[in-house]
C-alpha cells in the first residue's frame, strides 16, 4: 500500500498536482493530525539521578516521519505542544522505532515526583490526555559512610548513591538532619530538623561531603535528607538508606579508680556542658551501655549521684552503690530527672575499684572437711575491720556479703590477725564437683551484714577426694643408701589417679618413678639424701600429709676404682650423698691422727669405733687412710689412699708398712675419735660410717 501510495504521488507531481500539505493549502483544507490514543512505558518508576532507557508503545500512532520528542511533565494533563520548560522537562535521546515503538532516556534532572510521559511526533502531542503513562521518580537513597559520631557534631560524613543524584542540585544541595522521615520538601530549620551549612559535591554528582551540625544531639537518631537547593520548600532528592546516630561525647574522668563503696570526688570537662545553662546535671554509673536517659528508680538509684557545674566542669561524688568486682560507664545528664533528662556525655574509659592481690594458705584440702586457712595480702586489707566476713563460691565473688546455696560461709567466725592476715574455717560445704578437684574462691568481705563488701581479689582454695596415710606407710624397704635408689611402697587410702596427681618425699628429697598402684598403694624410688631418719610427706589436690621418722637413710657410697697394688696410692672418687654437711680432717703433712672431724678410711671388714680393751683404740680400726678428702658436692667426693703406710691400731701410720694384699671396705665416717671419745665429747658427737655394700669393696691385689 505504501509502494501504491507513493506511486501515485510520483506520478501526481509530474502531473502538476500538490501532494501533502500542499495540496491541503491549494484544496483549501488542513492536514488532519494523528488520532490520540492509548501510549504505554515499559518501567514505571526511577530514582532521582538515574538515567535509564524506557520504550513507549502505542498502535502505531508515533507516525513514519517528522520530529519525534518526549516531555517528562508534573502538569495536570499532558500539553499539546512539546515545549520544555520547568514543569516540562525534555527526554533525551529519543528514538522512533516504529511507528508503535520509542526509545528515550529519562532526563538526569528528574527531581521525586509523579510524571506524565507525553510524546509528540512532529510537534503534535499523540497521547490520549486521559490515558497518559505514569513515570514515579523516588528520591535516591545514598549510603553514609559513617552511620555515628560525637554528640554537637564538628565532623565529616558522606552520602554516596550509586547514580549522580546531585546533578539537579548544581554545587549547593540542602543538608537536613531530621529526626522524623524526611519531609518531601524542605522545612524550617528547627530542634528536630537540623541544617548542614558545610556540604561540598563530587564532580561526578554521586557523592556529598557533609560537615555535621552542631544542632546534631545525642540520643537522637537521625535520617540525612538531602533537598534539590539550600532553601525551604525545595524538593528531597536523597534520603539516605541507613540513620545517624549521635552518641554522647566521651569525656575524660579525673581518676577511673576509687575505694570501694564510693565517697570520693570525680571531675570532668567538656565543652559541651558549658551550654548547659542553668540545668543541673546528674550522673548514673552503669555497669552497661549508658542509658539514653537520667534513671533514679529500682537498682539504679544506687547508682545515681546529684552533679554540680562550674562553667564546662561538671563534679560529683561516687555512688555507695559502685561496688568490686564490677566495672562502670559513668553517665551525665541534663538534669536530674527520672527517665526524661538526655545523656550529654560519658566517660572514655571504664571506673573500676582496684582491690589487693591475695594468697591463700594452704590452698588445697579435702573434700567436706573442715581446715583453718589463713588469706593474706601486701596491703592492709583489714585495716579498721574488726569482724571480716568469708564466703566459698565456685563462681565469682558477689559485690556485698551474701550466703545461699552457692556461696558458703566459712565455719565458725573469721578472724582479723592483722591488717594483712584473716584466718578462715572452711566449710563442709566445700565440695569436690563431677569427682575432680575443685577450686573456689574465698571471698573477704568488711563483714557479715548484706551491704558489707569487698576488702580484696578473691583467694583460691581447692579440694580433692581426702587421702589418708597408713599409721606405718612404708610396707616395703624403711632403710637404703643415702645416695637413693631405694625401691619404697607407700600404703593408705584415696590415692588419685593420673601422671602427676602424686608427688612425695623422704626427708625432703623426692621420689621418683612414683606409681600408683591402686587407691591404697604407690610405690617410688628413693633419691639422695644425707644419712639420717627422715618423715615421709604425700602431696595431692587435697593437700599434704606427712609421718615422721619412717625411714633411714645410711651412708652408702661407691668406689672408682675400686682396687689398686700394694704399696701405691690411688685416687678414689667416692660417691654417696650427705658430704656437704661433713668437714673432712686436714691431712697434708702425713697427720693422719685421729680426730672430731670426718675421715675416709681403707677397713679391713665393716668400720668400728667401739671402745676396744685397750682405752683409746676402736675396736675395729682402719688400715690406711685415704687422704685429702675434698667433696665436690654433697654427692660426690675425692681422696687419696695411701696403701703405702699401713695405719696402726691407735691410727698412726706405720712407713715402710705397706697394706697387705686382700678384700678391703671403704668407710666415710663422720669423726675419727673412738666412741667414748666422741660421746665425751662437747658438743657430744655419735659415730656415723657409710654402711657396708658392694659398691664400698676395694680390693688391694698386683694387677
Amino acid at each position: 500500500m505504501s509502494k501504491s501510495m507513493s506511486t501515485t504521488r510520483s506520478r501526481l507531481a509530474r502531473a502538476g498536482f500538490a501532494t501533502g500539505a500542499v495540496a491541503a493549502v491549494l484544496l483549501g483544507t488542513t492536514t488532519p493530525a494523528f488520532a490520540a490514543g492509548a501510549v504505554t512505558i515499559d518501567d514505571a518508576t526511577g530514582v532521582t539521578g538515574l538515567v535509564e532507557t524506557i520504550t513507549a508503545s502505542s498502535s502505531t500512532q508515533f507516525g513514519t516521519s517528522g520530529t519525534i520528542a518526549a516531555n517528562f511533565s508534573t502538569a495536570s494533563v499532558c500539553p499539546t505542544a512539546s515545549t520544555a520548560n520547568a514543569t516540562n522537562i525534555a527526554a533525551t535521546n529519543v528514538v522512533r522505532v516504529t511507528s508503535s515503538s520509542v526509545t528515550m532516556s529519562t532526563p538526569a534532572t528528574l527531581v521525586p515526583a509523579v510524571y506524565k510521559v507525553c510524546v509528540y511526533s512532529g510537534g503534535t502531542l499523540v497521547n490520549n490526555p486521559t490515558t497518559t503513562p505514569i513515570y514515579t521518580v523516588s528520591a535516591a537513597t545514598p549510603a553514609l559512610n559513617l552511620t555515628t559520631g560525637p554528640a554537637g557534631g564538628g565532623n565529616q560524613i558522606t552520602a554516596t548513591s550509586a547514580n549522580p543524584f546531585l546533578t539537579v542540585a548544581g554545587t549547593t544541595p540542602g543538608v537536613v538532619f531530621s529526626v522524623p522521615t524526611c519531609p518531601a520538601v524542605s522545612v524550617t530549620a528547627d530542634a528536630t530538623h537540623v541544617s548542614a551549612s558545610a556540604v561540598t559535591v563530587s564532580n561526578d554528582k554521586t557523592t556529598a561531603t557533609i560537615t555535621v551540625p552542631s544542632g546534631v544531639v545525642a540520643p537522637n537518631t537521625y535520617n540525612v535528607c538531602i533537598y534539590k537547593a539550600t532553601t525551604v520548600g525545595s524538593d528531597l532528592i536523597g534520603n539516605s538508606s541507613n540513620d545517624y546516630v549521635a552518641g554522647a561525647p566521651e569525656v575524660t574522668l579525673s581518676a577511673v579508680t576509687g575505694p570501694n563503696g564510693g565517697g570520693n570526688t570525680l571531675t570532668t570537662t567538656a565543652a559541651a556542658f558549658a551550654d548547659l545553662g542553668a540545668t543541673v546535671p546528674a550522673v548514673n554509673f552503669s555497669t552497661t551501655a549508658c542509658s539514653t536517659t537520667y534513671e533514679n528508680t529500682g537498682p539504679a538509684a544506687a547508682l545515681a549521684a546529684p552533679a554540680t557545674r562550674a562553667s564546662n566542669t561538671v563534679s560529683f561524688v561516687v555512688p555507695a552503690g559502685v561496688l568490686a568486682p564490677d566495672q562502670y560507664n559513668v553517665c551525665i545528664y541534663a538534669g536530674n530527672t527520672d527517665g526524661t533528662s538526655p545523656l550529654v556525655a560519658q566517660s572514655s574509659a571504664k571506673y573500676s575499684i582496684p582491690l589487693a592481690a591475695v594468697t591463700t594458705s594452704p590452698d588445697v584440702g579435702a573434700s567436706a572437711t573442715n581446715k583453718t586457712i589463713t588469706i593474706t595480702s601486701s596491703s592492709p586489707i583489714l585495716s579498721g575491720v574488726t569482724a571480716p566476713g568469708v564466703t566459698f563460691s565456685v563462681t565469682a565473688c558477689l559485690p556485698t556479703y551474701t550466703v545461699d546455696g552457692t556461696h558458703f560461709a566459712a565455719d565458725g567466725t573469721p578472724k582479723r590477725i592483722t591488717d594483712n592476715i584473716a584466718s578462715m574455717i572452711v566449710p563442709t560445704t566445700v565440695v569436690v564437683a563431677g569427682g575432680v578437684p575443685t577450686a573456689y574462691n574465698v571471698c573477704l568481705y568488711n563483714g557479715t551484714a548484706p551491704d558489707s563488701t569487698l576488702v580484696s581479689n578473691a583467694g583460691t582454695y581447692t579440694v580433692a577426694g581426702a587421702v589418708t596415710l597408713a599409721n606405718s606407710p612404708l610396707t616395703v624397704a624403711t632403710s637404703g643408701p643415702a645416695q637413693g635408689g631405694t625401691l619404697v611402697t607407700v600404703s593408705g587410702t584415696g590415692f588419685p589417679t593420673g601422671a602427676g596427681a602424686i608427688t612425695a618425699s623422704l626427708g625432703g628429697s623426692e621420689l621418683k618413678n612414683i606409681k600408683r598402684l591402686n587407691g591404697t598403694t604407690f610405690t617410688g624410688v628413693t633419691t639422695a639424701h644425707a644419712p639420717g631418719v627422715v618423715g615421709l610427706s604425700v602431696t595431692t589436690a587435697a593437700g599434704t600429709l606427712t609421718k615422721a621418722n619412717v625411714f633411714t637413710y645410711s651412708y652408702g657410697i661407691t668406689v672408682l676404682p675400686n682396687t689398686a697394688p700394694s704399696d701405691t696410692t690411688v685416687d678414689l672418687y667416692i660417691t654417696g650423698a650427705g658430704f656437704s654437711e661433713l668437714t673432712f680432717a686436714d691431712t697434708a703433712g702425713g697427720d693422719l691422727s685421729d680426730n672430731d672431724e670426718a675421715h675416709v678410711y681403707l677397713v679391713d671388714g665393716a668400720y668400728s669405733a667401739a671402745d676396744n680393751s685397750v682405752p683409746g683404740t676402736k675396736n675395729n680400726p682402719p688400715v690406711a687412710e685415704c687422704e685429702d678428702a675434698f667433696a665436690l658436692s654433697d654427692t660426690a667426693l675425692l681422696c687419696s689412699l695411701n696403701l703405702e703406710e699401713k695405719l696402726n691400731a691407735a691410727g698412726a701410720a706405720q712407713p715402710n708398712t705397706p697394706v697387705s694384699n686382700g678384700t678391703y671396705t671403704v668407710a666415710v665416717v663422720n669423726t675419727g675419735l673412738p666412741a667414748s671419745e666422741a660421746a665425751a665429747n662437747n658438743p657430744v658427737q655419735t659415730v656415723s660410717a657409710s654402711i657396708l655394700t658392694s659398691g664400698s669393696t676395694f680390693t688391694v691385689a698386683q694387677y
